[in-house]
C-alpha cells in the first residue's frame, strides 16, 4: 500500500506483484527526502559504518525514520519523518506497525538522466553505476530553469540535457528487505550502531592519515634535499625573493577562502526580495546554513534557484523540519565575489 502525505492509504503494485496478507507500507516520494553519500576511501563495513553514521547525523527530521542501501559506488539514504508517519500507521493497523520504506523505482533502461510522473508530483533523477545518485520531488511539473537548477548540482551536470525529459511512469523496486552488503537499518538500529560505527571510523583515518603521514614525511625529506642543494647554488638575492614568492603565495591562498560575510549578504539580499527573514546562520569552512520561517516553505524552490544564480553559493538543499516549522536551507560557498548587479526574479 502507499501512504500519501494527507494520510490516506492507496492499494499500488509493489515490484510487480501485489502484496498479500499485512500490506508493506510504501512512503509517497512527498514524505521522503533523499541523499547520495559517497564514502570516500572507506570500503567494505568502513563504508556501511560510515554510511549509517552520516544518517544518524544528518538527518533532516528531529525524529527520522532511515533506509540506507547500496547505490552505485555509494549509498542512498531516505529518510522520513516518523512523527507524521507513525501515528496513521497506529491507527490503521495498530500495533505491530507494517514494514515502511519510501517510494523507489527500478533504473532506468538506458540514460542517467529521467523524470519520473508520480501520482503526488514528479520526480528528476539522474543515476550511475546503477544507483541513484540525484533526486528531486517537486508536486508540479519541472520548468527548464528547475531541472537546470537540479542538473547543476550533479556529479555530470556537463553530460545534462537543456531541457527535462518527458515524464514516464517508474516501476517499483522490490520491497526492501535487506540490502545487499548489509541490512536496511531502521532508526533505533542506527542508533544502537552509531557507537561502534564511530569507532570504525576512527580506525580507519586513523590508518589512513598515519599512511598519508608517513608518505609525506619522505617527501618532505626529498623537498629539504632539493631545498638544501637550491641554497647552494643560487646568489644571495634569490632568498629574498624566496621568502616574497612564499608571501605572495600565502596571501593567494588566504584571498581565495570563501568570505561568510560577503556570502550572507547576497543570501540577506535574496531573501529580502521575498520578505523572508533569517532566523539562524551557521558557517563553517566553505559551508553556510541559514534557518528560514516555516512560512517561507511555498517559495523555497525559487529561493534556492536564486541563490545559485548568484554564483555565490552551490549544492543548494532546502531541509524542512515539521517539528520546530523551520526550513534550512544548506549550501556550499563558492568563494566568488558579490555580483555587482545579481539577476534575481522573485516570479522565478
Amino acid at each position: 500500500m502507499l501512504l500519501t502525505p494527507d494520510g490516506r492509504f492507496e492499494t499500488v503494485e509493489a515490484g510487480g506483484a501485489l502484496a498479500p496478507g499485512r500490506p508493506d507500507v510504501w512512503l509517497a516520494r512527498a514524505m521522503c527526502a533523499h541523499q547520495f553519500f559517497d564514502p570516500g576511501a572507506a570500503r567494505g563495513a568502513a563504508g556501511w559504518a560510515a554510511a549509517r553514521l552520516y544518517a544518524r547525523s544528518a538527518a533532516p527530521f528531529v525524529s527520522a525514520g532511515a533506509l540506507v542501501e547500496r547505490s552505485g559506488g555509494g549509498f542512498s539514504i531516505w529518510w522520513w519523518d516518523r512523527d507524521q508517519v507513525e501515528p496513521v500507521l497506529a491507527e490503521q493497523f495498530g500495533q505491530p506497525s507494517p514494514a515502511v520504506a519510501p517510494e523507489r523505482f527500478q533504473p532506468p533502461g538506458n540514460g542517467a538522466w529521467r523524470m519520473l510522473r508520480l501520482d503526488d508530483g514528479f520526480e528528476a533523477q539522474f543515476w550511475r553505476d546503477g544507483g541513484l545518485v540525484g533526486s528531486s520531488w517537486r508536486r508540479t511539473p519541472f520548468a527548464r530553469a528547475d531541472w537546470q537548477a537540479f542538473t547543476r548540482v550533479q556529479p555530470a551536470a556537463a553530460d545534462a540535457p537543456a531541457d527535462p525529459p518527458a515524464a514516464v511512469v517508474g516501476v517499483r523496486a522490490p520491497f526492501p528487505r535487506r540490502s545487499a552488503g548489509g541490512p536496511a537499518l531502521s532508526p533505533d538500529q542506527l542508533l544502537r550502531a552509531a557507537p561502534a560505527a564511530a569507532a570504525l571510523l576512527l580506525l580507519t583515518a586513523a590508518a589512513f592519515w598515519l599512511g598519508q603521514g608517513l608518505k609525506l614525511r619522505l617527501e618532505a625529506r626529498d623537498l629539504a634535499r632539493v631545498a638544501a642543494a637550491e641554497r647552494l647554488s643560487a646568489p644571495p638575492a634569490a632568498a629574498g625573493a624566496d621568502i616574497a614568492a612564499r608571501r605572495l603565495a600565502a596571501f593567494s591562498a588566504l584571498s581565495n577562502r570563501p568570505n561568510p560575510v560577503t556570502a550572507l549578504n547576497v543570501a540577506t539580499r535574496i531573501l529580502r526580495l521575498y520578505g523572508v527573514g533569517i532566523e539562524a546562520v551557521d558557517a563553517q569552512d566553505d559551508r553556510m546554513d541559514l534557518t528560514l520561517p516555516y512560512s517561507a516553505l511555498n517559495g523555497v524552490d525559487r529561493i534556492a534557484r536564486d541563490m545559485e544564480a548568484s554564483g555565490v553559493f552551490t549544492d543548494v538543499r532546502p531541509l524542512t523540519n515539521a517539528a520546530d516549522r523551520t526550513i534550512r536551507l544548506r549550501m556550499r560557498l563558492t568563494g566568488r565575489p558579490d555580483p555587482a548587479q545579481a539577476s534575481l526574479n522573485p516570479d522565478g
